[in-house]
């Protein structure tokens, strides 16, 4: 009864975890002095309204450019802008941020973009960034708000996003209360006014609950240790009331082989615990624990009795209600080593991939393949093997991705189906009985990549 009164966390868990473990991560690289969250007086988020004022001329962005590249500093690398007309961008400066003329009659979706091209040249390298790091960099750095006036960028790739006026406005609130609350104040940003509506509401919402609440995982005390969390701590966390704070603590169990000055492996009592996160209430929780136990597992030679107890954990868990759950239990056991092995376990293994693959969820039927290819075949009672149990299952989703169109799906099942088995041309001819659906079958398994479907001719007369 008395949980009706709880404050209600601004963001779902997933976003919610994600905005403070990386914040804690970024301050860890920068240092609080650098977030304006030490003991010394520090400049506070940028005002769109002060540094963009009068914007209308690429002499007015430079200058606002300059001011974003001084917030964002100091950085090995200083980021410069490249004016073009039209699509004649004839620049080939890595350092340099392609920017049409044009841009400048829209003066928010500059901003924005003028953030983050300057935060990725500056702090991410050459290499591919994650869109939503570079975004929660750039608020850290104080041009979160230019990051609020636009909407996120469309996402080059699947999962490859910015963060939403949502994410950013939680990120600035917390920001903010770490900054109060080290001063022993309670007021609000001067900056409020600054936002949008649904970033603002992010702001009042999450000052509203982190005063309530007091349980980020990003706080003025975390701030003071900065090394990442010990096992023992990572353990403990996983029983936190807070779901947030369990799926950031499975986020660092996963993490913890990677750590340097580590022996590979975690202790068993961590991966005890994560088990016990298979049950856990949230459904985030239950899925990040399934990938990290894959990844964590151990040998079967190294701690039988622990390798055990994981397989059946996962196995277990691919019976959950939600498929998301059901999908990452498949990935962690196709991640688990010595798969082949489960001699006692292979029934309930081979019972679980055939269900997977039959699933109505993409995202099943591909984690259940790649756990088929992980099974070697079982030997006959006769002698010899048994025929392979998996392949017309396979067959059976490719026809499916095939029908749907689906490229990147049909293109899973054709690996699998090679990799399974030794002539998927024959089995197709056997199995299928459609001759249409036979000949698309029989294209995709070619050594040639499946086709793009061609753009339909635009009409005659259409506009430009």
């Amino acid at each position: 009864m008395f949980g009706l009164f709880a404050p209600r966390p601004p963001l779902e868990t997933l976003e919610q975890a994600w905005i403070e473990r990386r914040l804690g991560d970024v301050a860890r690289q920068f240092g609080p002095e650098r977030l304006g969250l030490g003991d010394a007086p520090a400049e506070g988020q940028l005002k769109p309204s002060e540094a963009m004022g009068g914007t209308r001329s690429t002499e007015d962005v430079d200058r606002l450019f300059a001011r974003l590249v001084d917030r964002l500093g100091p950085a090995p690398v200083t980021p410069t802008l490249a004016w073009y007309d039209g699509d004649a961008h004839l620049s080939t400066d890595k350092n340099a941020i392609p920017v049409p003329r044009s841009a400048i009659a829209d003066p928010p979706t500059l901003g924005a973009a003028l953030v983050r091209g300057a935060c990725r040249r500056m702090h991410f390298g050459e290499g591919e960034a994650d869109l939503r790091a570079v975004d929660l960099v750039a608020t850290a750095l104080g041009c979160g708000l230019f990051l609020c006036l636009a909407d996120a960028p469309e996402a080059a790739a699947p999962g490859d996003r910015g963060l939403t006026s949502r994410e950013i406005g939680y990120a600035l609130a917390l920001l903010w209360h770490v900054r109060q609350e080290a001063g022993g104040a309670s007021s609000d940003p001067p900056w409020l006014g600054e936002l949008r509506g649904d970033a603002a509401a992010a702001v009042t919402g999450g000052l509203k609950y982190l005063r309530k609440a007091g349980d980020a995982r990003f706080t003025a005390a975390s701030l003071r240790d900065s090394s990442p969390p010990t096992e023992a701590a990572v353990r403990k966390e996983l029983h936190h009331k807070r779901p947030a704070r369990r799926l950031a603590a499975v986020w660092d169990a996963a993490q913890l082989p990677d750590r340097e000055s580590r022996t590979p492996g975690v202790e068993s009592a961590t991966l005890l615990g994560l088990l016990e996160t298979l049950h856990d209430r949230e459904p985030a929780v239950r899925a990040a624990s399934a990938e990290a136990l894959g990844r964590l597992c151990p040998n079967a030679a190294a701690d039988r009795e622990t390798w055990d107890r994981v397989l059946l954990g996962l196995i277990g868990a691919t019976e959950d209600t939600l498929a998301a759950v059901r999908a990452a239990a498949l990935r962690g056991l196709a991640a688990a080593p010595d798969l082949g092995e489960a001699e006692a376990a292979r029934e309930e293994l081979d019972r679980v991939v055939l269900a997977g693959l039959a699933a109505r969820t993409p995202a099943v039927r591909s984690a259940a393949a790649a756990v088929a290819t992980r099974l070697p075949p079982v030997p006959a009672e006769a002698g010899g093997l048994r025929e392979e149990p998996f392949a017309p299952a396979v067959l059976k989703a490719l026809v499916g991705a095939l029908v749907r169109c689906d490229d990147a799906e049909a293109a899973g099942h054709v690996a699998t189906l090679r990799a399974l088995h030794p002539d998927p041309a024959a089995l197709a001819e056997e199995r299928v009985d459609d001759d249409e659906l036979l000949s698309r079958v029989l294209d995709a398994l070619g050594d040639a990549p499946l086709a793009a479907p061609e753009p339909e001719p635009e009409p005659v007369g259409a506009a430009e």
